[in-house]
Formats: structure tokens, sequence, C-alpha cells
């Protein structure tokens, strides 16, 4: 079998005795269920040492790190207790152009209860995408 190709011809077309049927999976199972990295973690988590489970003491740890003032092990616990702090985004009212107010909080500044406001205006007839389509402002 020669391995070139004539001009114009796709050098794939050589392989297509050996593609799947249409409609024919080469994966008919899919990916097996609970083979993957996290299962395997799961259960380690459950797994003890010294009478606690590892998850216990990775709690500990984490506790213990952001009581000594390690910034990550604070932020970790934070997101995980009081949930991750969003963004929020206010639109103007129709006719009158477009403001948008994006406030912001760094993780720091959402512990003081600061924010910082971006305010971006836009003039009545400005171009805009919202989802995938256009629409004046």
């Amino acid at each position: 079998m020669s391995d070139e190709t004539p001009a114009g011809a796709n050098p794939a077309d050589r392989l297509a005795a050996h593609r799947w049927p249409r409609g024919t999976s080469g994966n008919p199972g899919g990916r097996p269920r609970g083979g993957g990295l996290t299962a395997l973690i799961r259960r380690r988590l459950d797994e003890t040492h010294n009478g606690k489970t590892i998850a216990e003491i990775l709690v500990d740890a984490l506790i213990k790190g952001a009581a000594q003032g390690k910034h990550q092990h604070l932020k970790e616990l934070l997101d995980r207790v009081e949930g991750k702090v969003a963004d929020r985004v206010q639109v103007g009212e129709p006719g009158e152009g477009l403001v948008i107010n994006v406030v912001r909080r760094s993780d720091a500044a959402a512990r003081a209860g600061a924010e910082r406001t971006e305010r971006v205006e836009l003039p009545p007839g400005s171009k805009v995408v919202v989802g995938e389509c256009w629409e004046t402002a």
C-alpha cells in the first residue's frame, strides 16, 4: 500500500474501510462507573487511621491551618461553609441606554464587607450582545 495520495484527495479517505458505521458506537457501554479518581478519593476518605476517618483528619488540618492564619486554608473553609461570594450585575431600565454596575468582592474584602463597583454606561442605540443575538440598548 502506498503512503502517497493523489493531488486534491483527502488523505483520510484511505481509512474509510476502518471507520465505525454510522449510528454505531465504538464504546457502547461508555466509561465504566466508579473507576475514576473521584471514586478512589471518596473510598479513601472513608478509611480510618488512628480511630478517625481520613476525612475527619483533613477537616481538622484545614481548621487548624485557618486558625493559624494560612490564607488558602481560611479561603477554602469559608467557601465551604459560607459559599463562594458571587458577582452581582445590575442592568438599567429599558429606553435609558444601558447601565451595568458590576459589584466585585475579593476574598479579603468579602470578610470586611467591602465592595468594588465598576460602572459601565452605553448610550441609547448601542448594539449589545444578549445571549446569541444582537439587541439595541
